[in-house]
């Protein structure tokens, strides 16, 4: 989805707009990219990580990830934590890290004349931008193993047929008699499960 990205970042350019766009990361069409796009606006910083990924975050004032196949999208998140909107498109694992409207914006896959106006949309409005920034941050903050682990369990028990919502785990979780406890419940359900079946 580069190029749908890169595509519509030239059109702005050539209608006067000013905005720099820096692509992160490397990859096997890099440098056809780069002679594809030599403008002085488009910077392709190659790969980047830690401090330097950082401070990249910190200084941007939007993300677009056009990925239609990344599984997760891990920028997304990433970008969400440092408070930044996004822009990603409606296939793929990314577009499921963002809610339109509320932390970023999700439109057309391939759509060039979209993304564009996704651009200009979010570079003429610093308010829009940091409404977005401030809900994807809140959303990045949230985003706890233990939220990771009760949508886990509330999966498997949807897989299994049953809607049973994640547990709570006792206080003292960390004891012998708790995590016992805990297996002997899931061996019940298991118990029950397989006699239903």
């Amino acid at each position: 989805g580069l190029d749908i990205l890169l595509d519509a970042f030239s059109a702005l350019l050539s209608a006067g707009r000013n905005e720099e766009l820096a692509i992160i990361g490397d990859g096997p069409y890099l440098q056809e990219l780069e002679e594809r796009y030599p403008h002085r606006a488009i910077h392709f910083l190659r790969y980047r990580n830690g401090e330097q990924l950082a401070r990249l975050y910190a200084s941007a004032d939007i993300l677009a990830f056009p990925s239609e196949n990344d599984t997760f999208g891990n920028a997304v998140v990433e970008a969400h934590a440092s408070g930044i909107p996004v822009v990603v498109v409606n296939r793929g694992g990314p577009q499921e890290q963002v809610t339109h409207g509320v932390d970023g914006l999700v439109i057309p896959a391939g759509n060039v004349n979209e993304m564009a106006e996704a651009l200009r949309t979010l570079f003429d409005s610093p308010r829009l931008r940091e409404q977005l920034g401030r809900s994807g941050r809140k959303r990045a903050e949230a985003m706890t193993w233990a939220h990771a682990a009760d949508a886990q369990w509330s999966f498997y028990m949807e897989v299994w047929g049953r809607r049973v919502s994640a547990p709570n785990p006792p206080a003292d979780r960390g004891t012998r008699t708790a995590r016992r406890k805990r297996r002997d419940e899931c061996d019940q359900e298991q118990r029950d499960w397989d006699q239903g079946a």
